[in-house]
């Protein structure tokens, strides 16, 4: 591995749009499985993490959107479509907790 890291500053992943609750599950893991190989210095999330449906335009499409007090109820449900947790909880989906080992990882490194 040390030959591979000559040169190497840091190594990052960086990823487009997943739209949860609707992501590519095969894409997901296949994700999850390149940061365990990788273990990245940095993660980048491009945007586009979730569908967000209640200010989705192609909900809105041909149609008057209310005003913004009317959308903002549907938002809580959205936040856990998207994360897949529910009030309180910690992201539950593997990607998540990979997500979140690498910025453990990168935050103790970073500490050394």
């Amino acid at each position: 591995m040390a030959k591979q890291d000559k040169g190497v500053v840091k190594r990052a992943i960086v990823t487009p749009d997943k739209h949860f609750p609707y992501e590519d599950k095969p894409a997901i893991n296949c994700l999850n499985k390149a940061i365990e190989i990788v273990k990245p210095d940095v993660y980048i999330d491009l945007g586009d993490v979730g569908e967000w449906e209640s200010f989705s335009h192609w909900k809105w499409k041909r149609k008057k959107k209310p005003p913004l007090e009317y959308i903002l109820p549907t938002l809580e449900k959205d936040v856990r479509d998207v994360t897949g947790v529910s009030k309180g909880e910690m992201p539950s989906s593997e990607l998540h907790k990979s997500i979140l080992e690498s910025d453990e990882n990168i935050q103790t490194d970073n500490e050394k």
